[in-house]
């Protein structure tokens, strides 16, 4: 009896380790689709990046604030210029996107898969789009130039931390996590 609950301790240990936790990453959860409010995301909507960017910010955004609706709970898709792009520490393809008519900017995240627990449902999407971007840059820890190339992307509202990292919008919106995406017009 006392090996099984040894084994089952270390099951449930390597589970828990196995993806990043809201303290270690910034409403991990919420980014990534792993937690029941995730089966809230349904509404889709096509828009610009300075659309987005001018919504206002909740007041409230939390550590551990679940999806916030309605913007949260929407799947966006933008038609951009691929600004720049770079490997973040915590592996996620930081992909900042600016408008195709005024100067404003955004960041959308693609997680690394490995990161995404396999009960989010939105992991076999991320994985895809990771595939896609992957096919065709390279990214690195080193910002790169995307040559302000056409881009469509998809992917979930997100009201991020606010920092001052390259392309963050005033607002701290993102598309996080970033579940299509194609290159081109």
């Amino acid at each position: 009896m006392k090996s099984r609950w040894i084994f089952a301790s270390v099951v449930v240990a390597g589970l828990l380790l196995a993806a990043p936790s809201d303290a270690e990453h910034y409403r991990w959860t919420a980014k990534t689709g792993t937690y029941p409010a995730a089966m809230t995301v349904k509404a889709k909507k096509t828009t610009t990046v300075a659309a987005l960017v001018r919504l206002q910010r909740p007041q409230h955004v939390q550590a551990r604030s679940g999806r916030i609706p309605p913007v949260e709970e929407t799947i966006y898709t933008v038609h951009a210029k691929l600004l720049l792009y770079r490997l973040e520490s915590d592996g996620d393809h930081h992909v900042v996107l600016q408008d195709l008519v005024t100067d404003s900017t955004l960041i959308s995240e693609i997680p690394d898969p490995t990161q995404v627990a396999d009960d989010s449902p939105w992991k076999a999407q991320i994985e895809q789009a990771r595939r896609i971007f992957e096919s065709r840059f390279h990214p690195t820890s080193s910002r790169r130039d995307g040559g302000r190339i056409p881009i469509t992307v998809e992917g979930v509202g997100f009201f991020d931390k606010r920092h001052d990292a390259t392309g963050a919008a005033g607002n701290g919106i993102e598309l996080h996590p970033v579940l299509w995406i194609h290159v081109g017009s």
